[in-house]
């Protein structure tokens, strides 16, 4: 898939989208990092844009993180986006597993440091496209982004905004478009989600 470059009428709509997403939510009433989140995907779940240059929507699922075999533990995302486009001829859905956290990465406790580590450690397992979402603190924060890098998904890129990453999405320079996984991703059990498989 050949990477597109975005118009401005796509990148001013998503701006206006998501900022008015973060904007509605005051992470003070969300004060739980699943809280917000679950929050802010219901906020973020819609039609992006639909006009003359196509139409982008946004298909959020939330991740069962609540009982023994919640689908959390399995397979170390708490939340999926999953893009669908339709642009110049080209129609198609890429998604992304995503692990949130509350605040800075560089300023989690070294336990929780070591449980995201081992929570992307198991997202690769299932793609090399996945995302650590930061959530704000307090009111004037944003939302956060570091997504990985496809060709060495050990490593992630350095953090932008949700906006940014969303046109990363968009004109496909990240993101997991094998129909088997958008599929997968598209329920809160993650049932049909499968490893993949890596040859030496």
């Amino acid at each position: 898939m050949s990477v597109i470059i975005v118009p401005t009428s796509i990148k001013d709509a998503m701006a206006k989208y998501i900022t008015g997403a973060i904007e509605r939510l005051d992470p003070t009433r969300y004060d739980q990092e699943p809280n917000y989140v679950a929050a802010l995907l219901g906020k973020l779940d819609g039609v992006v844009y639909e006009g003359a240059d196509g139409r982008f929507e946004l298909k959020c699922t939330s991740v069962n993180g609540i009982g023994p075999n919640a689908a959390e533990k399995k397979f170390g995302a708490d939340f999926a986006l999953v893009a669908a486009v339709d642009y110049q001829g080209q129609t198609y859905e890429k998604a992304v597993l995503g692990q949130a956290k509350k605040g800075n990465s560089d300023e989690l406790s070294l336990s929780e440091s070591t449980r995201l580590e081992g929570q992307t450690s198991t997202m690769r397992t299932y793609s090399d496209h996945y995302l650590v979402l930061h959530t704000p603190r307090g009111l004037g924060e944003t939302v956060t982004v570091r997504r990985s890098v496809p060709s060495n998904p050990e490593n992630l890129h350095r953090p932008e905004t949700l906006t940014d990453y969303l046109e990363a999405m968009l004109r496909c320079s990240h993101g997991d478009s094998r129909k088997g996984f958008t599929r997968s991703v598209a329920n809160s059990k993650l049932p049909k989600l499968k490893a993949i498989l890596r040859r030496k």
